[in-house]
């Protein structure tokens, strides 16, 4: 990290679909794969929910501008970006996780929403309530470690729900 700023960059590796839309890789390939057009969905949905959690969390709250401050300013608008930075990343993983599942977990609405609501509250237990308070006090944020605040938790949850939904919305009537 320099004063010039802060790179980020992910590379995806590309895996061919199946005629499910599911990853092509054989069952005993260690390649697991989301499906381009999968990926696609799931970033838009990651996208949405961290807008529903992120209006959710500074309606409630007013939070947003100290997610900015991880990155050096305390700014609802540098907060709304790295927020949904942050959310677009943890909905790729979500999706990569979903392939671990059995089909009906990650196919089903309820198992997907379930799935989802769990990731929701693992993000809200480690990210939320453990790297984040830690990142903030290293750059001089004083912030109990850990932070397990209950709204914070609900916003989690929110995020993971909404998220599973729109995966499943966009399976049914966009992504085949």
């Amino acid at each position: 990290m320099t004063d010039a700023g802060t790179t980020v960059s992910i590379a995806l590796e590309r895996v061919p679909e199946s005629a499910e839309g599911a990853s092509a890789a054989p069952a005993d390939s260690p390649l697991l794969g989301v499906a381009p057009a999968r990926l696609g969905a799931t970033a838009l949905s990651g996208l949405i929910a961290g807008v529903v959690m992120g209006v959710y969390m500074h309606v409630t709250t007013g939070v947003v501008p100290v997610i900015g401050a991880l990155y050096g300013t305390k700014s609802l608008v540098v907060g709304v970006l790295t927020h949904e930075f942050h959310s677009l990343v943890f909905a790729l993983i979500y999706a990569g996780l979903l392939t671990l599942l059995p089909r009906w977990w990650r196919t089903t609405w309820i198992g997907t929403a379930g799935v989802g609501a769990v990731w929701g509250a693992v993000l809200w237990l480690v990210a939320a309530g453990l790297v984040m308070p830690i990142w903030l006090n290293l750059v001089g944020i004083a912030t109990p470690v850990p932070n397990l605040n209950p709204n914070s938790l609900l916003a989690h949850l929110l995020w993971g729900t909404v998220l599973a939904v729109g995966i499943q919305v966009s399976r049914r009537w966009f992504v085949s």
